[in-house]
C-alpha cells in the first residue's frame, strides 16, 4: 500500500467502496472488512473496521488494522490513527502522528486535529 493507491482509492472510490464496507460490516462480516484492509490495502474496509471495532471497544484490534495505513504518512488515515490513539490513551502518540511538521494550507486540517488533541488531553503537559 501507498499514498498513490490510498489517494485513489479515496478520490475514484477504487476497490471496494464505502457503502459496500459498510453494509458488509453492518450485516455482521467485519472480520472480512478486517482481512481485506489487511491483505489488500482497502483504505473504505480500513476506515468501516476502524469504526466498528472501536464502537465495540476494541481499540487494540482498530489500531492494528488502521496501524498500516497510518505509516504511509496519508493524512485521511492519520486522522483515523490518532482518534484511536487517543481512545487508547496514548495521548503523546497521537499528537505526533498529527503534529503538522512545517506550515501549509494543506495541513490546516491536521493542525486542526493536533489542536483539538491538545485540549481535549487529560494532562495539558504531556500533550504539548
Amino acid at each position: 500500500m501507498n499514498v498513490d493507491d490510498l489517494e485513489w482509492q479515496a478520490r475514484v472510490y477504487g476497490g471496494i467502496p464505502p457503502l459496500t464496507a459498510d453494509l458488509l460490516v453492518e450485516l455482521g462480516h467485519l472480520d472480512l472488512v478486517v482481512k481485506a484492509a489487511d491483505e489488500r490495502g482497502e483504505w473504505f474496509c480500513a476506515r468501516a473496521a476502524v469504526r466498528e471495532l472501536c464502537a465495540a471497544g476494541d481499540h487494540d484490534r482498530a489500531w492494528s488494522v488502521i496501524e498500516p495505513f497510518a505509516a504511509t504518512g496519508w493524512e485521511p488515515a492519520a486522522k483515523v490513527a490518532a482518534d484511536v490513539l487517543f481512545q487508547l490513551g496514548r495521548t503523546a502518540d497521537a499528537l505526533t502522528l498529527v503534529r503538522p511538521s512545517e506550515p501549509s494550507l494543506r495541513e490546516l486540517d491536521l493542525a486542526e486535529v493536533h489542536a483539538v488533541g491538545v485540549a481535549s488531553a487529560e494532562d495539558v503537559v504531556e500533550a504539548s
